[in-house]
């Protein structure tokens, strides 16, 4: 017999990404810092008694998601109808992947009357697949293999990330079952300064640091997964006097991290399409805090705020730092 329950809707903002702010390893444990930036995937999930779970074409994973948060809650009779949009292509770097899982598991929780705390959204996700600090409000590192743990650094301070956008995919679970492991735990050093040098420029409002430490975490993954243009993008870079160069780690895009200005902004853009090779698209927006949004008012169709007044607030977290096994 079906289960019983009223029909019910809830819909879930996550911020998407240009990648990382810093990847790597240390003491032999893979992690990452997310780049969440101010553009959103909309998921609505609507749970009824049909049983069965579905969609949009190619949203396996979204899918996936909200059925394991049907068993977690346990309501694995129950179905749920998803529909997900983000705008940003898939394999890139974008946190596409992530924000479809994590947008599942909070609307199908939230419609059920659930909140679900941020090691269970972590938890799921990564059943899912490998996933971005986005889960986590503000800036966070996340063990984003295994889920292990996280770690909430703070709030995210104003900078301006110009998003190099150069096409091309990457599967995230095909590239993370094949990285080297050993390759990534030689860079540690690398890695262990980059943490350090984001952990005192997140406390300390300080984004020349955060930038500092963007820029070493993506030339320590340049032999790993390289990006041809980067070169340019550095020279770009040391010509704006900008804070630093992040990127996709697992992906194939680059960001310039900006003070907040918008002419800096234009003129960066400018320079990008003048002289690096391979753009398909480049735009500006804003570094952001991580975390789901649950609007007040489900029906809100918009997947980008231009105001802080009009966006929603994360979720917060209940410890600055957390085990989830």
């Amino acid at each position: 017999m079906a289960e019983s329950v009223a029909t019910r809707t809830a819909v879930a903002f996550v911020p998407m990404t240009c990648g990382e702010l810093v990847q790597g390893s240390c003491d032999g444990s893979p992690f990452l810092v997310s780049c969440p930036i101010d553009r959103y995937a909309r998921v609505s999930a609507e749970v009824d008694e049909t049983g069965r779970t579905s969609g949009p074409v190619g949203r396996t994973k979204a899918v996936a998601a909200a059925r394991r948060t049907l068993a977690h809650l346990g309501h694995s009779a129950l179905g749920v109808r998803l529909d997900v949009s983000s705008g940003l292509p898939v394999g890139r770097g974008f946190g596409t992947s992530t924000a479809d899982v994590v947008g599942a598991i909070v609307a199908t929780g939230r419609a059920l009357g659930r909140e679900l705390s941020p090691e269970v959204i972590a938890r799921l996700a990564v059943e899912v697949e490998p996933s971005d600090g986005t889960l986590f409000p503000g800036l966070a590192i996340f063990d984003h293999r295994q889920g292990s743990h996280w770690e909430m650094l703070g709030r995210a301070p104003e900078l301006t990330v110009v998003v190099l956008d150069f096409g091309g995919s990457l599967d995230t679970v095909a590239h993370n079952a094949a990285l080297d492991l050993g390759a990534l735990e030689r860079r540690s050093g690398l890695h262990e300064r980059a943490l350090e040098l984001l952990r005192r420029g997140v406390a300390d409002a300080d984004p020349g640091a955060i930038g500092e430490a963007a820029t070493i975490s993506t030339l320590a993954n340049q032999p790993i997964a390289p990006k041809p243009a980067l070169p340019a993008v550095l020279a770009v870079a040391a010509r704006l006097r900008a804070w630093g160069v992040c990127a996709a780690h697992s992906g194939t895009a680059l960001g310039l991290l900006l003070p907040p200005d918008e002419e800096l902004a234009a003129r960066a853009v400018t320079e990008a399409r003048r002289s690096v090779p391979g753009l398909v698209d480049i735009w500006a927006t804003r570094l952001v805090d991580g975390g789901a949004r649950v609007p007040a008012n489900g029906s809100t169709l918009a997947t980008t705020w231009s105001d802080a007044s009009a966006r929603p607030t994360p979720m917060e977290a209940t410890d600055e730092r957390a085990s989830l096994s």
